[in-house]
């Protein structure tokens, strides 16, 4: 795994605990989506919100090595 791929899994890890440290504290709703003037659109429920972003974190860059690893002008690109 790359260095910043790395960086990205340990700050979504450090997020991710400080959100299940703080979990009673956080509303039960949470925002999810703005629109074009700043008003929140769509709300999504804690449980949903900690889980889908805590698990993006960690997939993303995963699939992102992946799809390094198999593109078939990475040598071309690095040098």
């Amino acid at each position: 795994m790359e260095m910043q791929d790395t960086l990205i899994v340990i700050l979504d890890l450090a997020s991710l605990t400080y959100a299940l440290i703080n979990y009673g504290k956080l509303p039960q709703e949470l925002p999810a989506q703005w629109g074009i003037t700043g008003k929140v659109n769509r709300y999504w429920d804690k449980n949903i919100a900690i889980f889908v972003f805590g698990i993006l974190g960690i997939v993303l860059p995963l699939i992102m090595q992946f799809t390094r690893s198999i593109d078939p002008k990475r040598e071309i690109i690095r040098n």
